[in-house]
């Protein structure tokens, strides 16, 4: 799957992010638009509906970001991970073999 994403801005934990998300496309089967929508709701309030909660960045990640601040950058890298059975872990979306 050829995923599009854009660039949106939110706040997790008292910080303020421009986060990567997917973007859902209409045309697109009932279970890949709950996966993306899924990815999205985790990447921009920090918890999705199959229980998973992102963790804020830690005391150094905080530290990097404040001194790259300065720059004009602060990056804080997430991979998140769903639980089992959660329709954004679909092999549709991954691109895993189930």
């Amino acid at each position: 799957m050829n995923l599009r994403t854009e660039t949106v801005s939110t706040v997790l934990f008292g910080l303020g992010f421009n986060v990567v998300v997917p973007i859902i496309p209409d045309q697109a089967p009932q279970h890949v638009r709950e996966g993306l929508a899924r990815q999205r709701l985790l990447l921009l309030t920090g918890q999705c509906p199959c229980g998973v909660r992102l963790t804020g960045p830690n005391r150094a990640q905080r530290r990097q970001m404040a001194r790259d601040e300065h720059r004009g950058i602060g990056v804080w890298e997430v991979t998140p991970s769903h639980f089992a059975g959660c329709p954004a872990t679909h092999p549709d979306i991954t691109g895993e073999t189930p």
